[in-house]
């Protein structure tokens, strides 16, 4: 991506957030399937030495790692990857899906926190 694009990407990612602000929306959505909504927030956050936006997502006040995609404040659920007792991904017990990650929606309270 040139320099050109990645700050009218970021231009466009703030502005969306401010016109959802302005409309009465409180909640902020994060996502990392650019299909989503809330990508363009995550994309145009700053990374750490590591690539990853140091962002803190708590479901119920239970802070979720890396295995969450998208996080909506508003709507108030994650879709997260499936874990065993053992911290590993579960595979889809659908057959017709028999190499994917097992992903759910889970509800309840969602708070993001973003890096300062």
């Amino acid at each position: 991506m040139k320099r050109r694009e990645l700050f009218a990407f970021i231009a466009g990612a703030i502005a969306t957030f401010v016109f959802d602000r302005a409309r009465g929306k409180r909640g902020l959505r994060i996502s990392t399937d650019e299909n989503d909504p809330g990508y363009a927030t995550w994309a145009a956050l700053p990374r750490g030495p590591e690539g990853w936006p140091r962002i803190k997502t708590f479901l119920d006040g239970i802070e979720h790692g890396p295995t969450i995609i998208t996080a909506d404040e508003e709507e108030g659920f994650v879709y997260r990857a499936v874990l065993d007792a053992d911290g590993h991904f579960q595979v889809d017990p659908d057959p017709n899906n028999p190499d994917a990650v097992w992903m759910e929606t889970v509800y309840g309270n969602v708070r993001i926190v973003l890096p300062s």
